[in-house]
């Protein structure tokens, strides 16, 4: 298969992860009674931050909506160097390979941190980066134009 398939997978792949990621708000996993009391107490903690009161539930929510909107982006760059990958291949292979070592460390980082799904999603996106990056693309598309009858590249 070309490196355009493999970005234009690891696109959808990043989106379904990004949809994922927003879809577990508030992320904490089971809400039982206890746990909400503790995210009650440690909401009603703020500290004051450069001039702004903010507890940690502000930074996990934050961060998380960040992570979504990352997600969104990389997608959408994923499917934009996916169609690049035909007429600069090169610059597709180094966009793919920056992105795939960007994703064997979240790899690493889910496992430590985390669970099976991102886990999952990571290696999976991961390895349509590597494709990308390592498979030899198409040759450059080159237009071709006409001069007073004569074809140039």
């Amino acid at each position: 298969m070309r490196p355009r398939v493999f970005l234009r997978l690891a696109s959808i792949l990043t989106l379904l992860f990004g949809v994922g990621h927003t879809l577990g708000y508030p992320w904490v996993g089971v809400a039982t009674p206890a746990l909400l009391s503790r995210l009650a107490e440690i909401r009603a903690m703020p500290q004051m931050t450069q001039g702004f009161a903010r507890s940690y539930w502000d930074f996990h929510v934050g961060f998380g909506l960040y992570i979504s909107l990352m997600f969104l982006a990389l997608a959408v760059l994923f499917w934009r160097v996916g169609s690049l990958s035909t007429t600069e291949p090169r610059l597709a292979r180094t966009v793919a390979a920056v992105f795939g070592a960007l994703f064997v460390a979240d790899i690493v980082l889910n496992l430590l941190y985390f669970f099976w799904a991102p886990i999952v999603f990571a290696a999976a996106i991961a390895a349509c980066l590597a494709a990308a990056a390592l498979l030899p693309g198409d040759e450059p598309r080159v237009q071709r134009i006409s001069i007073a009858g004569a074809d140039r590249r």
